[in-house]
Order: structure tokens, then C-alpha cells, then sequence
């Protein structure tokens, strides 16, 4: 008896929380409005949209249960700093610039993705520690260390798909420049006449 009872309860909690859990994440309808149309912005929209999708939101720019603003305020933040806000079924994201706004995008995305629904969203702002943040990329092309672990990256540098997964996980981990590191290009600008094998 005591083990159909607890077989029943847990059968019971489980259908609570399956039924319970599918308003939340699965049948929210969301808009999101913005007004400046720079490719910032458009990116920072594309990232998010693909994220609420991923998550299960529908979205309805007619009647939807959440709105989420985008917009840029530089009055009140500073350069690439961000706040996230949220009062009853309207989520703002501002940025300090369109940077800002981009990291703002991403911050809420990585909340979704982690679990946490839109309505349970809480408001927080950021500011950057460091206004510089980059990452030195050597280049293959005539390295001061020559090597097969540079060398073997000639092909891959001329993708352009890798750039465009390159430059997404530096928007993603707040990366703000990319530094190219190669000797000086001179000697694959000229061929003299006597001496053609130095140029490379």
C-alpha cells in the first residue's frame, strides 16, 4: 500500500510539473521592438531571436504576453555598459552604445539559456572593468616563429566562415578587438629583378 502511495504521488508531482512548467517556457508569445536599424543592432536582434526560438517562445508582434525593448541610451550608461530592466511583461535592454546593447542581448540570452524564463528575469546593469579586451591572433602568412602549428593554418585563414565563428565567440566572451600578428608584408610586395627567390 505505502509503495502504490508513493508511486501515485510521484506520479501525481510529475504531472504538475510537467503541466505546470509548459506555460512558462513553451506557450509566451514575445515582440521585440527596437528603432535603430544599424547592423549592431540587427545582430544583437538575430542572436536573441535565435535563442528565444531555442527556448520555445513563440513570436507575436500583434498581442504578445512579453515585450522586449532595445534601445540605446547614452545619457545614463557609459561606452559598451548595459542595464536590464523589467516591469510586469515589458524587458528593457539598454546599452550605453550599440555595443552595449549587443552585450545586453547576449547577457538576457544566456539567462534564457541557463533556465531561467523570461518571467523570472531580474534586473541588473553592467559596466566594462576593462575598456580594452583583445586577443592576438597570429597570423600564418610569414610568422616570426615558423612552425607546422602556424604553418598548417593557411587554408583556415582564408575562410571566411571561420572569421564570421571567430568574431561571434569574441562577441560572446566581450572580447571589443582583434589584434593580426605577422612580420612586416614588405618583402610579399616587391620582386626584384636580381633577386626574385626573396620574395616569398
Amino acid at each position: 500500500m505505502t509503495n502504490y502511495r508513493t508511486c501515485m504521488q510521484k506520479i501525481v508531482f510529475s504531472i504538475v510539473f510537467f503541466f505546470g512548467y509548459l506555460p512558462q517556457t513553451f506557450s509566451q508569445s514575445v515582440s521585440l521592438r527596437y528603432q535603430d536599424p544599424s547592423s549592431q543592432m540587427s545582430y544583437a536582434v538575430d542572436r536573441l531571436l535565435v535563442t528565444l526560438q531555442e527556448e520555445g517562445y513563440s513570436l507575436d508582434d500583434s498581442s504578445p504576453n512579453i515585450v522586449i525593448h532595445l534601445e540605446v541610451d547614452s545619457t545614463t550608461l557609459g561606452d559598451e555598459a548595459f542595464s536590464i530592466t523589467r516591469e510586469g511583461d515589458n524587458i528593457q535592454v539598454t546599452g550605453g552604445d550599440r555595443r552595449g546593447v549587443t552585450y545586453g542581448s547576449l547577457a538576457l540570452a544566456e539567462e534564457l539559456q541557463q533556465g531561467t524564463s523570461l518571467s523570472n528575469i531580474t534586473s541588473r546593469e553592467e559596466r566594462p572593468n576593462l575598456a580594452f579586451r583583445a586577443i592576438k591572433f597570429n597570423l600564418p602568412w610569414d610568422t616570426y616563429r615558423h612552425s607546422f602549428a602556424l604553418d598548417q593554418h593557411y587554408e583556415t585563414c582564408r575562410d571566411e566562415n571561420f572569421w564570421r565563428a571567430f568574431l561571434d565567440m569574441m562577441v560572446e566572451n566581450r572580447f571589443n578587438a582583434l589584434t593580426l600578428w605577422n612580420l612586416h608584408p614588405f618583402t610579399f610586395m616587391i620582386k626584384p629583378t636580381n633577386f626574385p627567390e626573396a620574395s616569398p
